[in-house]
């Protein structure tokens, strides 16, 4: 009887998990980001605009990702939006020079 139990609530979780991800993979709208000296800027489908470097205060660099926040208000760059390698030595030159590399996770 036990180990039906645990089956049938690992096949719950699994159920409301992928639900879950369905109801908010709509509102995944893709941007591009463009890093200068001066600001952040972004452009899609629903806003576009710039962000100075103040808006953020810290990142992560990932194996997939580079992630910057500050409090609550955080962006996610994927790694596999970068066209050269030379690009990717670029971004992290501009986020060593602008924020402060995160600690967290065996940082």
């Amino acid at each position: 009887m036990f180990p039906f139990f645990i089956v049938l609530v690992m096949m719950i979780i699994l159920i409301f998990s992928f639900h879950a991800w369905r109801a908010h993979v709509k509102y995944s709208v893709l941007q591009e980001i463009a890093l200068s000296e001066e600001y952040i800027a972004f452009a899609g489908a629903d806003a576009s605009g710039t962000l100075p470097w103040t808006t953020f205060m810290y990142y992560k660099e990932t194996w997939w990702s580079f992630i910057l926040w500050r409090g609550s208000f955080w962006m996610v760059f994927p790694k596999r939006a970068f066209t050269s390698w030379d690009d990717l030595s670029r971004c992290r030159e501009l986020l060593d020079r602008h924020l402060r590399q995160s600690r967290w996770f065996r940082g």
